[in-house]
């Protein structure tokens, strides 16, 4: 003979609650994914970032050392500027905007 469950029992039968328990776990472990992909996406975000301000100082550095060894050559030079100088200086200017083109793309990918 077959016995007439209603429903409470049905719902509260040992299949639907591991069935349910088993949901639940899924879907926690499914948030639980979701969180750590969006903190290892900023985690990855700002250390991109952190690198391209470590990049932009390093080439601030650099153009300021460009910049004191030029005046300072100008000062302690004895004899007045030649054709060498001027070539001598265009050389530091050339290398000076490639590193201030870099140093503006940086700056635009970082804001």
């Amino acid at each position: 003979m077959r016995q007439n469950q209603d429903w409470s029992a049905r719902l509260f039968s040992i299949y639907h609650q591991i069935t349910g328990g088993v949901v639940a776990i899924i879907l926690a472990a499914t948030l639980i994914a979701l969180v750590l992909a969006f903190g290892l996406h900023s985690m990855l975000e700002h250390a991109r970032w952190q690198a391209r301000a470590s990049e932009a100082a390093v080439r601030l550095s650099r153009l300021d050392q460009k910049i004191s060894h030029e005046l300072a050559a100008e000062v302690h030079a004895d004899t007045p500027s030649s054709a060498l100088s001027y070539r001598s200086q265009i050389s530091v200017l050339n290398s000076m905007v490639d590193d201030l083109t870099r140093l503006d793309e940086l700056l635009e990918a970082v804001s």
